[in-house]
């Protein structure tokens, strides 16, 4: 007898303590979009130095998404700064505390940072203000830790519609190649995809969550650097402001 109530009990309090998580949860989601209520004075986007791209220019835009992790964030920043290269990083919320350095970092060393939605949930599932709520987090979050606005936003899995375009209201970027990293999961053959497919003017797509893309990244940059190609952020590629091209879908330039 005394077996079965121990064990009833147990099973209460197992219901118990999975509730409590799952309220927290709820109530952590509910509140992404009040992050920091204080005012920014001035408003600034990146990027941070206005660059005219030349169409004689030989350009990419290097992206990464799902970000930012210190074992691979860190790395890959690391490996760009000695090179001399900047990318463009759309970063999800859920991955953004605890790595306000890495934020600052990427500001430091020229990079853009987009935005990649709180937790990677698809839109098109999501009802207007949720959707907002998803963009005002990350929005919010990074201009409180790097004094930067986002300008660009990148829905997860590329998807949208006429009603996402309209909640968002910024300009949409994604992407002309997709190195399907996650997917070959092997450096030389990412790399050989995005290299054999890349064209002045193409935005890549990678993700900093993987080894195989930290690798991947570094092989496609020495290659495209010695065929003479520059890499700029997305708002350079694009040349993104304050006041244009917002409800734009972009591929590429």
């Amino acid at each position: 007898m005394i077996y079965f109530i121990n064990k009833k009990f147990i099973i209460f309090l197992a219901c118990l303590f999975t509730m409590i998580f799952l309220s927290s949860i709820y109530i952590n989601y509910r509140s992404v979009a009040t992050f920091s209520d204080s005012p920014v004075e001035e408003e600034l986007f990146f990027p941070a130095f206005n660059v005219h791209v030349n169409d004689t220019d030989k350009v990419v835009a290097l992206t990464f998404d799902d970000g930012p992790t210190r074992e691979y964030t860190t790395k890959i920043l690391n490996y760009l700064d000695a090179k001399n290269v900047v990318a463009t990083f759309f970063v999800l919320g859920i991955r953004l505390k605890n790595n306000d350095d890495i934020l600052i970092d990427m500001v430091k060393n020229g990079c853009e940072i987009g935005n990649h939605s709180y937790n990677h949930k698809q839109f098109l599932y999501l009802k207007n203000d949720e959707v907002k709520k998803q963009i005002e987090y990350v929005d919010n979050y990074v201009r409180n830790v790097t004094g930067f606005s986002i300008r660009s936003v990148r829905t997860p899995y590329g998807e949208y519609n006429q009603r996402i375009k309209k909640t968002i209201d910024r300009p949409i970027v994604l992407w002309n190649i997709d190195s399907e990293d996650w997917k070959r999961k092997d450096a030389s053959k990412i790399a050989e995809h995005v290299i054999s497919n890349v064209q002045s003017g193409s935005i890549i797509l990678l993700h900093d969550i993987f080894d195989f893309s930290y690798e991947a990244t570094i092989l496609i940059v020495e290659e495209l650097l010695a065929q003479g190609y520059k890499f700029v952020t997305v708002s350079q590629l694009l040349e993104l402001n304050e006041v244009n091209g917002d409800g734009i879908v972009f591929w590429s330039k």
